[in-house]
């Protein structure tokens, strides 16, 4: 994507993503369009994620935070919550998104200005801390050891608890942690807990009726600790 300079007379910013040189005929909303380019699908994504704003305003009706996770299939996220909030500044008047297609690659429907004002901006703050709180955190460190070992085979993924806190973003709060590995980190689990070793795990963490657990899981280490 490629950044301008700020308008005159206004704080404007126009930002370009450039188009492949053999586009396809596309439309706004035909997902299931195979030849469009990959950096229209990221636009039009960002324009149907605007959604968010359907949550803000269903926030500010009822005067009780919406349910955020309702949304996020059309593409709403807690970072894209987040980042909005960021671009409005502290306790600013708000601002609008305009998209411009190309004429090279037209759609078919209009794309009306995404207006959010400062109200909307403080649920979607809000919205998005409920969502990180509700789904979980993604690309966390956990240290801790392994207490709890469980597969119905002996050979095989299986289960394991993992007892530890994650990185400093986690305020290093002591916790429990489930998750599910294949057959090589389960036996790495398993010799570090016959050991006494401490673990590290990298993944997304998960939140189900109070209890954490981790899921697409990156990487597993064991840290020995020395005798």
């Amino acid at each position: 994507m490629r950044l301008d300079q700020t308008r005159v007379g206004s704080y404007v910013v126009a930002v370009h993503t450039p188009l492949p040189e053999a586009p396809a005929q596309a439309f706004l909303f035909d997902h299931g369009s195979r030849a469009e380019p990959f950096a229209r699908r990221v636009t039009r994504g960002l324009y149907a994620a605007l959604i968010c704003r359907e949550a803000a305003n269903l926030t500010l009706q009822r005067d009780e935070l919406a349910d955020f996770s309702r949304f996020t299939p059309g593409g709403l996220s807690a970072n894209l919550c987040e980042a909005l909030v960021k671009i409005g500044g502290d306790e600013g008047p708000g601002f609008s998104l305009d998209f411009t297609w190309s004429a090279d690659l037209p759609v078919e429907q209009a794309t009306e200005r995404i207006r959010l004002t400062s109200p909307q901006l403080a649920a979607l703050d809000a919205g998005a801390k409920d969502l990180r709180a509700r789904l979980g955190h993604t690309d966390m460190t956990l240290l801790g050891s392994v207490v709890r070992l469980h597969r119905e085979l002996p050979y095989g993924p299986g289960a394991v608890t993992i007892a530890g806190y994650f990185d400093d973003r986690d305020g290093r709060r002591a916790r429990r942690v489930r998750m599910s590995l294949d057959e090589r980190d389960y036996g790495k689990a398993a010799e570090a807990h016959r050991r006494g070793d401490e673990v590290m795990v990298r993944g997304d963490v998960t939140a189900q009726s109070g209890v954490a657990g981790m899921e697409n899981i990156v990487s597993f280490t064991v840290r020995h600790v020395s005798e």
